[in-house]
């Protein structure tokens, strides 16, 4: 049995339009992308450009898409819910980029690597979508990636569990 995002209640809260929808993902007009099961809201498209954790974690907490403040770096159980193997989504023409992800139409990612906010003493990690492992890195290295901001869309109950 799966939370699911009332309908009704979720666009009158978000006051967006849709613009498309696929699987458990609604698109707004606000480049965000919602997720119906896990009540995530995420950033349409990631950063675009090469990144170190450091300055992703500065970039998603000031990160103010769609109006909200709210925004932080997913985690890798996060991203992993956003991996989708029998989904073929092209990247664009990026030299240090693999030529496909396996993420929903519905987002773009410049590169296939997306930083996550998981840390173990100086270890941090990233998860790739062309192969969909988690890899590590160190915070101290020149290690760079991507981010997807991502936050909860609300404090207040959005959801209702349906029994079969």
């Amino acid at each position: 049995m799966f939370p699911h995002v009332c309908m009704s209640r979720l666009n009158t809260h978000l006051n967006q339009q849709i613009t498309a929808m696929a699987g458990p993902y609604i698109m707004y007009d606000n480049n965000t992308v919602v997720d119906r099961e896990s009540g995530l809201m995420w950033a349409g498209t990631d950063n675009g450009l090469d990144i170190d954790w450091n300055d992703s974690r500065t970039f998603c907490r000031s990160y103010s898409v769609g109006g909200f403040t709210n925004w932080r770096m997913p985690s890798i159980e996060e991203l992993q819910t956003l991996y989708t193997p029998k989904v073929i989504n092209p990247s664009p023409s990026h030299p240090d980029c693999d030529g496909f992800f396996h993420i929903n139409h519905l987002f773009t990612l410049s590169c296939e690597n997306i930083w996550a906010a998981d840390t173990h003493w100086q270890s941090v990690s990233f998860f790739n979508f062309s192969h969909g492992v988690t890899m590590k890195g160190f915070k101290n290295e020149e290690e760079l990636s991507r981010v997807l901001p991502v936050r909860s869309i609300s404090p207040e109950p959005l959801f209702f569990r349906t029994t079969n």
